[in-house]
């Protein structure tokens, strides 16, 4: 998980957006889908984060 205020201040502002959007089409209730993302999203970032440095240390010559 993210911590400290200055990522949670981050995240919220890419959360509430999204959870607006979200609970706008789905009739889910606002609140309940950003605390969702607020858990997800840090999840994705951690596997896409991984990924990139797999891929980045395959070597092959790419760039």
């Amino acid at each position: 998980m993210i911590r400290g205020l200055m990522g949670g201040v981050v995240l919220n502002r890419v959360a509430r957006p999204a959870a607006k959007a979200i609970a706008k089409r789905t009739g889910l209730p606002a609140p309940a889908v950003s605390r969702a993302l607020q858990v997800l999203l840090p999840a994705a970032l951690a596997v896409i984060t991984k990924r990139a440095a797999a891929r980045k240390g395959r070597g092959g010559g790419h760039k």
